[in-house]
C-alpha cells in the first residue's frame, strides 16, 4: 500500500532532481519550487507526505516528489496521485488527466482509497447525465434545429445524446466538468451547429452608443506608445503581495486587500503598474530581447473611500537598458501624447537605483523614471538590466476629454 501521513518538518529525503537528501524545512526555503508554494504548509506543525510500503518517500505534497519517483523514456507504469483541499477538485482533476493519458494509447486501472470513515475507488469516470428542453435551445440560438439536427450537433461536441419528445437527453464525459448547467448544452449545440454558420443580428434599441471621451483619450495614448515601439500588454488589476509589495522593499501599510481570496496571486489592487510588467518579463525571459513592454490602467488607493485613477507604466528590458533610454522615451511620451516638454528632477524610489532616478510633474502629469535596482530584478528572477517609467495621467485624461464631449 502507499501511506498517505505527516512528518515533522526535520524529516529528510532526496527531493526530485536532488543528489544528497534535504529536510522538508530545507526543501521549502532552498528549492524554488518550496520557495513559491511553501506557503501552504509553512505554518503547520507537521508536512504531508506519501510513502510507500518500504518507508520509501513518493512525494511531499503539494510541493515536491521524491527522486525514487524521476520518471525515464523506459517508464511503463504512472501512479497518478492527486493531493487537494476539496474532494471534487481532486477527483475532476484525476478524470481528466487519466483520460487524457487513457486517449494516448494507456490502460487506466483503479485504486482503492481508505479514509477513516470512507472508502473511494477513483478514479471516477461515471457520466453525468443532462437534458434541456429543445424549444429552448432554439430560442437562445435564434434556430429551428429539429430533435435529430440536435443529436448531431452534440454528438460533434463529443457528447453522446438522445432525443426525446422534446427533450434532449445528454451523455457528459466524466472528463467535461465545465458542463455544469443544463444551458451548457446550448453552448454545445451551437458549437456543433458551427458558429460561423450563425447570422449575428443587432439587438432593437432607440438609443445608439459612442466610445466615451475618455476611451478616445487612451486609445491615442496607445498608438503614441505603439508608434514608439511599445508593445501593450493588459494585465489584471489584482495581483500578489510578493509582487506589489515584498518584492519592492514596499510596506502594505494603504493596501486594498480582497477579503477571502481565492489565489494568493490576486488578493491586492494595484497602485502600480510596473510591478505587474515586472512579473511579464519574468515569465518570458526566454523571449528575444530587447523587450519593451506598456501598460495603461487604473490603479487604486485610499483616500477616504477607493479613489481609482489612470496610469501609464512602460518597462525597457535587454543588456544595456539604462536610465537615459527610458527617460528618452519618457520624453517622446509626453510630449507626442500631451503636448507637453517633459521636466524631472533627482528622487529617491525603493524600486529604483540611488542616483539613477527622478521624478517627474508637467502639469497634471507626474510621475517617476530610473533604472530598476539589482535586488528587484532578483525578486522578480530577471537576468537582464530594466529601466522604467510610471505616470498618473488621470488629471490630464479627464481634461482632454472635456474637449471630445
Amino acid at each position: 500500500p502507499i501511506i498517505y501521513t505527516t512528518e515533522a518538518p526535520d524529516f529528510r529525503f532526496v527531493p526530485l532532481g536532488g543528489v544528497e537528501p534535504l529536510s522538508m524545512k530545507e526543501i521549502l526555503d532552498k528549492t524554488p519550487v518550496g520557495q513559491k508554494y511553501g506557503w501552504i504548509v509553512a505554518e503547520h506543525p507537521r508536512y504531508p507526505i506519501l510513502v510507500d510500503s518500504l518507508g520509501q518517500v513518493l512525494s511531499f505534497p503539494p510541493i515536491i516528489n521524491g527522486e525514487l519517483t524521476r520518471l525515464t523514456p523506459a517508464t511503463r507504469n504512472l501512479f497518478i496521485d492527486i493531493t487537494a483541499t476539496d474532494l471534487k477538485a481532486a477527483e475532476d482533476t484525476l478524470a481528466i488527466l487519466v483520460t487524457a493519458l487513457a486517449d494516448a494509447g494507456g490502460i487506466i486501472r483503479s485504486v482503492e482509497v481508505c479514509y477513516p470513515n470512507l472508502r473511494l475507488v477513483t478514479p471516477n469516470l461515471s457520466e453525468m447525465d443532462l437534458k434541456i428542453e429543445l424549444k429552448k435551445v432554439n430560442r437562445l440560438l435564434g434556430l429551428r434545429l429539429k430533435g435529430e439536427d440536435a443529436v448531431e450537433c452534440l454528438a460533434r461536441s463529443r457528447i453522446d445524446a438522445e432525443y426525446d419528445r422534446g427533450v434532449l437527453k445528454a451523455k457528459i464525459p466524466r472528463y467535461r466538468i465545465d458542463l455544469m448547467h443544463p444551458v451548457d448544452l446550448v453552448e454545445e449545440v451551437a458549437i456543433g451547429y458551427g458558429l460561423d454558420k450563425l447570422t449575428p443580428t443587432l439587438p432593437s434599441a432607440r438609443n445608439v452608443g459612442k466610445p466615451h471621451p475618455e476611451i478616445k483619450i487612451l486609445t491615442y495614448i496607445r498608438e503614441v506608445c505603439v508608434g514608439l515601439g511599445l508593445t501593450e500588454v493588459m494585465n489584471l488589476s489584482l495581483t500578489s503581495e510578493e509582487a506589489l509589495y515584498t518584492n519592492l522593499g514596499r510596506l502594505p501599510k494603504e493596501a486594498i486587500k480582497v477579503e477571502e481570496p481565492k489565489s494568493s496571486e490576486h488578493e491586492y489592487l494595484r497602485d502600480l503598474l510596473i510591478p505587474s510588467l515586472l512579473l511579464n518579463l519574468s515569465t518570458n525571459i526566454h523571449e528575444p530581447y530587447p523587450q519593451r513592454l506598456f501598460e495603461i490602467a487604473k490603479t487604486f488607493y485610499r483616500r477616504g473611500s477607493v479613489v481609482e485613477e489612470y496610469h501609464l507604466a512602460t518597462v525597457i528590458s535587454h543588456s544595456e537598458a539604462n536610465y537615459t533610454e527610458a527617460k528618452s522615451l519618457l520624453e517622446a511620451v509626453i510630449q507626442q501624447a500631451f503636448g507637453l516638454k517633459c521636466e524631472t528632477k533627482p528622487a529617491s524610489n525603493p524600486l529604483f537605483i540611488q542616483g539613477r532616478c527622478a521624478e517627474i510633474k508637467v502639469g497634471v502629469v507626474e510621475g517617476v523614471v530610473g533604472e530598476i535596482r539589482p535586488e528587484v530584478l532578483q525578486a522578480f528572477n530577471l537576468r537582464m538590466p530594466a529601466a522604467a517609467f510610471e505616470l498618473n495621467i488621470n488629471q490630464a485624461v479627464k481634461q482632454a476629454a472635456t474637449y471630445y464631449k
